[in-house]
């Protein structure tokens, strides 16, 4: 059964804040175990060509580099619900806005995430 709007909305704030905090395990409890991600951060992070993470336990590996960002904090900006999709539309510390477009398992987990970055504050 699909999660509701109002559950993925939830969900959305709940994963901001997760990050915020600085909770890894509350970040990954968004991630279905057989999770893919693509990312323009995973090719910076570990220098893999194609962007693309599988699995949770590389993708915790993965976001405990970027929580080790001292000033990291995002803003949500807005939460687009599609079938069994949902996009989530962030501002990131530098002022680049984000949106992480997510397909969902039946449980509302994400197993299929592509992130897309806009420029930091300040830059063309």
């Amino acid at each position: 059964m699909e999660p509701s709007i109002g559950k993925l909305r939830e969900s959305a704030r709940q994963w901001i804040d997760a990050w915020n905090r600085r909770d890894l395990d509350g970040i990954l409890e968004h991630y279905a175990d057989n999770v893919r991600i693509c990312s323009p951060m995973v090719t910076v992070r570990t220098g893999s060509p194609d962007g693309w993470l599988h699995g949770k336990a590389n993708l915790r590996d993965y976001f405990a580099m970027g929580l080790r960002k001292p000033d990291i904090r995002f803003e949500l900006i807005d939460v687009l619900i599609g079938i069994n999709a949902v996009t989530v539309v962030y501002r990131r510390e530098n002022g680049a806005m984000v949106a992480d477009c997510s397909e969902l398992d039946a449980h509302g987990r994400i197993i299929r995430m592509i992130a897309c970055y806009g420029s930091p504050a300040g830059t063309p």
